[in-house]
């Protein structure tokens, strides 16, 4: 009878033993899963940003690159026939309004005084008034002399939304 206790003791204590085993194994293999699936979703994503970004910088490129042909072309135009001509003449600000049309991604053209003061506005005849002497832009085409400044992301005072400028002085 004695020996029946101790069989039946080690078979439970047998029986605890290889549950707690089991629970350890399916633990540790949870474990391993959790982390080799971590580690793949990280490079997966590391991966796809890293394309993302490769397409965005060369957006931007053309981006920058087309903007700065539009703002050239501007700049002559206005030496052509002049400041005074270029903001008082509705034709002009149609041919303004059109260079920004063909701007690569959807903005606006702004003509502004060394000051910062708009002058004309691509968006709407006659432009309204304001001013932008606070932006970084008209500091570096007035007192460095940069002819073309490309800007920090910024929320514009017209259209309300965020944006890069890039500027022709």
């Amino acid at each position: 009878m004695r020996l029946w206790k101790i069989n039946r003791f080690l078979s439970r204590f047998h029986l605890a033993i290889i549950l707690v085993f089991l629970f350890l194994l399916d633990g540790l293999a949870l474990l391993v899963i959790v982390k080799l699936d971590y580690d793949s979703t990280c490079e997966r994503a590391r991966i796809v940003l890293q394309k993302t970004a490769i397409s965005l910088e060369e957006r931007i490129k053309r981006t920058v690159i087309a903007t700065e042909a539009i703002l050239q072309s501007r700049a002559l135009r206005i030496q052509e026939i002049g400041l005074k001509e270029t903001i008082s003449s509705r034709e002009e600000w149609q041919r303004f309004r059109r260079a920004a049309e063909m701007l690569p991604d959807a903005g606006s053209l702004w003509l502004l005084d060394a000051e910062g003061n708009l002058l004309l506005d691509s968006t709407v005849y006659p432009s309204r008034q304001a001013n932008f002497k606070e932006r970084e832009y008209v500091a570096a085409h007035r007192d460095e002399g940069i002819e073309t400044f490309i800007g920090p992301v910024v929320k514009g005072k017209i259209t309300k939304k965020y944006s890069f400028t890039v500027s022709h002085r």
